[in-house]
């Protein structure tokens, strides 16, 4: 009797051990979603030294969001690890584990200073206008001349090829400066504009070594 007894109780044990495992394995890999009021959650600009680049990490509330520019963007899954650890997956399923700590406005996370795109969007739109009318008008790449901007008068404008273009509003700010905001991307961009006659040449005040001429259509 005792002999059927542990015939039958072993493969019980089996059983619940192969239960609990399985139960571990859903709890610790489901997402965690964040607060909705998680300080992560929003738009966030990469800002070392001062310096504001085109560098972008958006996190949804939703355990969704995206990373890059706005050349080239990466879709990402995130979820909270605990206080200040979170876990960001690509697109391709990879993981990456991150260390973070956010004061006021600004975050520090994987060696790199973060500010909140807001906060940017927010400085530029509350500087006064300054439209440069030379500047307004129609502008081809010198390299592809299916590249346009096109820089209204009113201060808005767009840019791309036919198939792939972005809506922006744009500024002229102390010496030269170009300020272009693009609200649906939450990306601002800074350049030096150089003006000769009916041509001019952009040099990213963001990314090194970044500079494209245009000239005018219209």
């Amino acid at each position: 009797m005792n002999k059927k007894r542990k015939e039958l109780f072993a493969p019980l044990v089996l059983l619940v051990i192969l239960a609990a495992f399985i139960v571990f394995m859903l709890i610790s890999n489901r997402p965690n979603l964040p607060d909705a009021d998680h300080a992560l959650i929003g738009s966030w600009l990469v800002a070392n030294e001062g310096t504001i680049s085109d560098l972008v990490i958006n996190f949804n509330a939703d355990g969704t969001g995206s990373r890059g520019n706005a050349t080239l963007m990466e879709e990402i899954t995130w979820r909270v690890r605990s206080e200040n650890e979170i876990e960001i997956t690509n697109d391709r399923g990879r993981p990456e584990r991150e260390r973070f700590a956010i004061s006021g406005g600004t975050m520090h996370m994987a060696g790199t200073s973060f500010i909140r795109t807001q906060d940017v969007l927010g400085s530029v739109a509350n500087n006064p206008d300054n439209i440069d009318e030379l500047l307004a008008g129609t502008w081809q790449w010198t390299a592809d001349n299916r590249f346009l901007y096109r820089f209204r008068a009113d201060g808005t404008g767009y840019r791309g090829f036919p198939d792939d273009e972005q809506v922006f509003t744009w500024i002229i700010e102390g010496n030269r400066s170009l300020v272009l905001t693009f609200y649906e991307e939450n990306f601002v961009e800074f350049w030096t504009l150089i003006m000769d006659g009916n041509l001019i040449t952009l040099d990213s005040n963001q990314m090194q070594e970044m500079r494209f001429s245009y000239e005018r259509v219209s």
